[in-house]
């Protein structure tokens, strides 16, 4: 989500877009994608549930979890209900981390490298091989920076709220950059503002 002034909200705030029009929107991207894609940050910064609520329904997606310390604890992901968690984590664990970690039925996968391209490619790689081809991100700034600028990105949405109560932090002159050459819709989404780029 960005402000006007295209800043992102400060990843230490909890950000709820309360809009009903853009929260049906949101839960029909998660539905059409085979699986869910956030970080350990989003987790407890904003506790998603990160599944799809339409229609008095709630469909659960296999989630995939992105953190570079490998910090996760029971309460982030205490009120998440799948059947399918699994975490990608840069620096090692310790045994008994592993092992609190797969007694909550998270599955723990290491990828020793930093946020750049071969991360992402093997992030996505994996979640491919694991039968699912189409997945659906909400990540922080970092995160999202990283992925768009690793090329593994297809398709972008950015909401823009007409209002925030947040200073926020600029978007890179990097990733503005990339996106201009992205081809771009804009669409009114109840109160706020959809922009898509696609690549």
């Amino acid at each position: 989500a960005c402000t006007q002034n295209d800043v992102m909200a400060n990843p230490s705030d909890r950000l709820i877009i309360t809009d009903r029009m853009a929260q049906y929107w949101t839960h029909q991207g998660r539905l059409r994608h085979d699986a869910y894609l956030t970080t350990a940050a989003t987790l407890r910064a904003d506790r998603p549930q990160c599944n799809a609520r339409l229609h008095a329904q709630h469909i659960e997606k296999p989630i995939f979890i992105i953190s570079e310390s490998g910090q996760l604890s029971a309460s982030d992901i205490a009120h998440l209900k799948s059947n399918s968690i699994t975490l990608f984590h840069v620096q090692p664990l310790s045994a008994g981390k592993r092992q609190q970690l797969v007694a909550l039925g998270v599955t723990c996968f290491q990828i020793n490298l930093p946020w750049d391209i071969p991360y992402w490619e093997t992030v996505f790689e994996y979640i491919y091989q694991s039968g699912y081809h189409s997945i659906w991100c909400e990540l922080g700034p970092k995160a999202l920076e990283s992925c768009v600028l690793s090329g593994c990105v297809n398709r972008l949405y950015l909401l823009k709220k007409p209002a925030m109560h947040t200073e926020g932090i600029p978007l890179s002159d990097r990733l503005l950059k990339t996106l201009a050459h992205w081809p771009s819709m804009e669409a009114q989404l109840g109160k706020l503002v959809l922009y898509t780029y696609h690549t």
